[in-house]
Order: C-alpha cells, then structure tokens, then sequence
C-alpha cells in the first residue's frame, strides 16, 4: 500500500510541486487530498474485501483483527506521509519536523495508555497509529495552508492525475524492481542458512540503518532543490555541490563502522553476534554508493525521467538474482552483505552515467514529461 500510495502521489508532488504547479501550490495540495482519499479508500476496502471472503469462507488467521485494523489506519497514517512531504515543496523542513515529534509523542502516549487498561494488541496499536496520524496530518494541512501561496487560477483535478498516472506507471515499477536487491537476499537467506544467519544479517544492517535513514531524509529535500535548480539552469553544478556533501556525510561515518561496529552489535543484542574487519568493509562502503545512487537518482527526477530509473532498478534485480544469489548460498551473511554492496555499485555507476549523458544536453525550463524515483532499494524505504 505504501508504495503504491508513494509512487502515486508522494514522489511526484516532490518534482511537480515546484515546477509545473509551482504558482498553485494551495490548489494542488487540495487535489492531492482529493486523490489521497480515492486511492486509499480504494485500498482499504480490497482489503477488507478480502478479510471479509476469508472468514465467510471460515478460515480467518490470528491476524485478521491487525489486518482490519491496518486497512482501517492506512489512509490516515499515509496521509500523514504525505502532508509531511508536502513541506519540502517549499523548503520547510522543520515543520515536517515538528510533525514527527508530535507523531512520536502521541503514540508513545498511546502505547501507554493502552499498556495501562491491558489493552495493546497489534489491532489497537494501529487503530492509535492511525489516530494520531490523522491528528497531525490534519494540524499540518491547515498549517501548510498558511504558507502555500493562494492559487487565482483553477487547477484541473484531471490534469493532476493525469500528470501523476504518467509518474506513476512508472515509479511503481521501479518501485517493484527496487525492492529485489536489499530484500531478496534476506528472503533467501534461511533456504541455504539457519535462522541465525538471517538475525545477524538484520543486526548488521542495523549498524548503517542510522546513516540510511539520515540519507534518505536529506534526499527528500534534495529532490525539489534540484527540480529548482533545472528551472534555473544550474542542475549539473548543484547536483555535484549534493554529490559532494552526501558522500562526505557517509565518508564519515566509515571509521565509526570498521572501528566501533562489532562493538556496537555486541552492547545492543549480546555477544552472540560477532563481526570481522571485512565483513564492517561491506557494510560501511554500503552507504557510500547509495549516497551517489540518491544524488543521480534525484537530478533524473529532476529531469523527470522515470525510465531511466526503471530499467536500472530491472537491471540490479537481474543482477541480484544471478550473481546476489549464488553468493548468499556460497558465503551466507557475507554474501548477502557482498550482494547488496554489489547491486549499491551498479546502482550508483548506472545511475551516474545516465545523469551525466542527460544533463549534458539539458537547458533551462527545459520540461520533460517522465519522472523517477530512488535507485536499488537499498537505502530507506519510500515511506
């Protein structure tokens, strides 16, 4: 649901939002609430639709309750995902701050409250999931309506699905492919291993989470920065500035891996989980590679070519299955890491030359009509 609910309509907002509906933001946030609704309520009734055949049919799971609960939560905590990203249509990053404090501090009260009356369960955590994400997503809405410039003239709801269905078709896909190279490794894993090779590849991906996520944040203010850039002219130098100031941001990070990794898994989950000097190698290259998959990845949205994206994503999928596979089964936890950090190379070498090869002819208010999304699902999920 979330990718189908990102690929639809948070990554493009990020690239239309400060190009094409640039002069009615407040419209176009509006037609977004509008199709926000549509999409959701669509997906949540398929799912309960689904829940209901199962138990007619008298054979509900243990997990029907959280999945009723899901389909109920979903449009509000989606909605949430995007009214916080809405923010960066005009650079306003702490209030998408703000809101996730606020989210975190409601639902923490939540798990409180419910812990107390004996009544947390997977159902009821979702159900206050939901609650407080509609809390702050509608708070947010009327805030970003403060700032949104007010829009004179109309904005065509069917112009805006239009433009988004040509991202989306797209971006979904890409999407879909994207997914392959950092989780079909851990999928594989227990089919040539034991359980506790698949807990410590979790606890080694754990160590880099911090610097994933960190990446995957400044992306999101990165996408419309250079949207902004191509408009005027100066896509390629600003994307080298980003180039620059994200892979120091990961250089840095390389040392408190090698040095202090091992460490670090040992203090948090116990002296089972062990790691040597070249496994934390692997691990801490990761996130150089993803940083300049993000930095491409981001001027190919800018230029608005999901194309590209797409058929680089189906690439690295391919590659995972033919190389990232034997790997996992020949060296285990090593070569899942060995697979993922393969897959983060050809990533950011595809990803770069075709930046490179666009850019070089792109001018400015030059407008193309495709756009992308990030590259190898490796880093932070869309959401």
């Amino acid at each position: 649901m979330g990718t189908i609910h990102t690929a639809s309509l948070t990554e493009p907002m990020l690239v239309f939002g400060p190009s094409r509906y640039r002069d009615r933001t407040a419209a176009y946030v509006r037609r977004l609430t509008f199709l926000h609704l549509v999409l959701t309520a669509g997906m949540s009734v398929a799912l309960l639709s689904g829940l209901l055949v199962v138990a007619l049919m008298g054979s509900p799971s243990g997990s029907t309750p959280a999945l009723a609960g899901l389909a109920v939560s979903a449009p509000a905590i989606l909605f949430l995902w995007l009214m916080r990203r809405a923010c960066y249509i005009e650079t306003r990053p702490r209030l998408a701050a703000t809101s996730g404090l606020a989210y975190a501090l409601l639902v923490s009260a939540g798990m409180v409250l419910l812990t107390r009356e004996d009544a947390l369960t997977a159902a009821s955590a979702l159900m206050a999931f939901g609650l407080a994400s509609l809390v702050v997503a509608w708070w947010l809405k009327l805030r970003l309506s403060r700032f949104h410039r007010p829009s004179v003239a109309t904005l065509s709801l069917a112009d805006v699905a239009t433009s988004h269905w040509s991202y989306g078709r797209w971006a979904l896909g890409s999407g879909l492919f994207g997914w392959v190279p950092g989780n079909l490794v851990l999928l594989a894993m227990p089919l040539w291993h034991s359980l506790d090779d698949v807990a410590t590849l979790r606890v080694a991906m754990t160590l880099i989470m911090p610097v994933l996520q960190a990446e995957g944040a400044l992306a999101a203010l990165l996408t419309p920065a250079l949207v902004r850039a191509r408009l005027s002219g100066q896509l390629r130098s600003t994307a080298k500035r980003a180039l620059t100031i994200f892979f120091a941001f990961s250089l840095l990070y390389v040392p408190l891996v090698i040095g202090f990794g091992s460490r670090l898994a040992q203090w948090l989950f116990g002296d089972h989980y062990q790691f040597d000097r070249p496994t934390l190698g692997l691990l801490a290259a990761t996130p150089l590679f993803i940083a300049i998959s993000l930095v491409s990845a981001g001027t190919l949205q800018a230029l608005e070519r999901p194309d590209q994206i797409f058929w680089i994503n189906a690439a690295l999928a391919v590659g995972t299955c033919v190389v990232g596979l034997p790997f996992v089964f020949v060296w285990g936890v090593a070569g899942a890491l060995a697979s993922m950090l393969l897959s983060a190379v050809m990533g950011a070498a595809l990803a770069t030359w075709a930046s490179l090869r666009l850019t070089r002819g792109a001018r400015p208010q030059e407008a193309p009509t495709r756009v992308p999304q990030y590259i190898g699902g490796l880093g932070p999920g869309s959401g």
